[in-house]
Order: C-alpha cells, then structure tokens, then sequence
C-alpha cells in the first residue's frame, strides 16, 4: 500500500520520488533505538551485519508496522522533476 501510494505521488506530482537523507537517518536511528533492552542485542543471529549492527526493517509487531506505513506522507520525499519534453523539430 505504501510503495502504491509513492508511485501514485510520483505519476502525479514527478518524474520519481526519492527519500530526503534526513528522513531516512531519523526513521533508521528510531529503529535501532527500540532495538534497546531486547533480545535483538543479547545474541548473535543473521539479523546482524559486521559490525554488529541490526539490519532487520522493523523491531516490533507487524500490525505496528501496517500501520506505521499505511500512509504516505508526501514531505518525506524529494520530487525529481520530469524532463521538458521537447517540441516535435518535424511538424
């Protein structure tokens, strides 16, 4: 539904959407951070890259996450404009 709506906002509004940096870097850090006093940090499993980092998307319970990205908001995103379309040089 979420990945629907950014398309919708992109055939709309733009050429593409892309994620603002600051956007992500807060949604990323709030992650990791609801990660403390569990036991995602107590063992060792896949769900950890090389320097012990957690790189699951989503710490808790799938409704949580249904929710979370049920929609879209629109300032999250950078627009990349269309390109002109250039005049038909043949007519």
């Amino acid at each position: 539904r979420y990945l629907r709506q950014a398309m919708q906002l992109a055939r709309e509004r733009a050429a593409a959407v892309d994620v603002r940096a600051d956007v992500m870097a807060a949604s990323a850090e709030a992650v990791q951070q609801r990660f403390a006093g569990t036991a995602w940090l107590s063992c060792q499993s896949w769900y950890r890259d090389a320097t012990g980092r957690i790189v699951t998307n989503w710490p808790g319970y799938m409704r949580e996450y249904a929710h979370a990205t049920s929609r879209l908001d629109p300032s999250d995103f950078s627009l990349i404009e269309r390109a002109p379309v250039a005049a038909d040089q043949g007519s």
